[in-house]
């Protein structure tokens, strides 16, 4: 999202918390933009933990959401992934 340098220059930041224009940067997100989830059937990747973030050739972006494993031999994982979007227009 454009915000102008004499309007962004009003919020500070914090190592506290997250500061306000992060807060208006995510609640923006979270309800102006269609959230694209996709998710992998692959075999076991075990470096890979939620919150992660991964490139799928084709798709872009994606933040790990939830890992799921299988046991058993030629086993396989499934990931749920939702889509990065950069910027909002």
């Amino acid at each position: 999202m454009w915000i102008p340098h004499s309007v962004k220059k009003l919020f500070s930041s914090s190592n506290q918390s997250p500061s306000l224009i992060d807060q208006i940067n995510n609640l923006i997100y979270q309800h102006c933009c269609c959230q694209e989830t996709i998710t992998l059937s692959v075999r076991p990747v075990y470096h890979l933990e939620p919150n992660t973030r991964i490139y799928v050739e084709g798709v872009g972006d994606l933040i790990v959401n939830k890992i799921s494993y299988a046991l058993g031999h030629n086993s396989t994982m499934t990931i749920s992934c939702t889509k990065i979007v950069d910027s909002i227009y």
